[in-house]
């Protein structure tokens, strides 16, 4: 995940309880922390990925990123991928 993308899952998932402050701000950033929330939002946002076998031609050993592009098998680092139409967590 980038940066702005662990930002954005903050921003978006933590809990803010007192609501006469702006957020973020100096003492409490974005608010309390969701971890849960956060991993769902993110699990939301980066699950719409087509699957390996709604590729034009796609092959059982074609390994794919979570942006859905192709990747080469012996070249992918540590990661969650799509082979052969299931997400692989390596």
């Amino acid at each position: 995940l980038s940066k702005e993308d662990v930002m954005e899952a903050l921003e978006a998932t933590s809990h803010r309880h007192d609501t006469s402050l702006e957020y973020p701000n100096a003492e409490y950033g974005y608010g309390e922390i969701d971890a849960e929330g956060g991993l769902r939002f993110l699990i939301d946002r980066y699950d719409g990925i087509p699957a390996a076998d709604s590729a034009p031609h796609p092959s059982p050993e074609a390994a794919y990123d979570l942006l859905g592009r192709r990747i080469s098998l012996s070249a992918h680092r540590h990661g969650i991928y799509v082979i052969g139409g299931k997400k692989v967590v390596r």
